[in-house]
């Protein structure tokens, strides 16, 4: 009888032990699924980040390419036809002096961004921008 207890003993305790490894393996793949999880949180913001970033550069070189539309607008346009008046506005020339200038900058630069967007797979694409 009392070995009969003795080996009722051994099997619960074998039941506790495997009951007890059960839960340590659930506990480490809960363990690795948080991780798993966490890792592609970190990536979807990642991707969102980078996309935020894509866009704000378009945004950038619309904005510029608007922005040399209008001064050529306005040097062709209105300077020409300020020119028309009889008499032209006073310092009409002034005015303009440095327009050119300014178009060449901003044309300069759009054609930069332009180069610089093709290369958007290059790892340093913000660098360079």
């Amino acid at each position: 009888m009392a070995e009969g207890k003795i080996e009722e003993e051994k099997e619960g305790a074998k039941d506790v032990d495997y009951t007890l490894d059960e839960a340590a393996e659930e506990e480490e793949e809960d363990e690795e699924e948080r991780k798993a999880q966490a890792a592609a949180e970190e990536a979807a913001a990642r991707e969102r980040a980078a996309q935020r970033q894509l866009m704000a550069i378009e945004e950038l070189v619309q904005t510029e390419r608007n922005y040399l539309k209008h001064l050529q607008l306005c040097t062709v346009t209105i300077h020409s036809n300020l020119q028309k008046l009889q008499p032209p506005p006073p310092n009409l020339e002034n005015m303009f002096q440095h327009i050119d200038e300014v178009m060449d900058v901003s044309s300069r630069l759009l054609s930069l961004l332009d180069q610089a967007q093709i290369h958007h797979s290059n790892p340093k694409y913000l660098e360079t921008l």
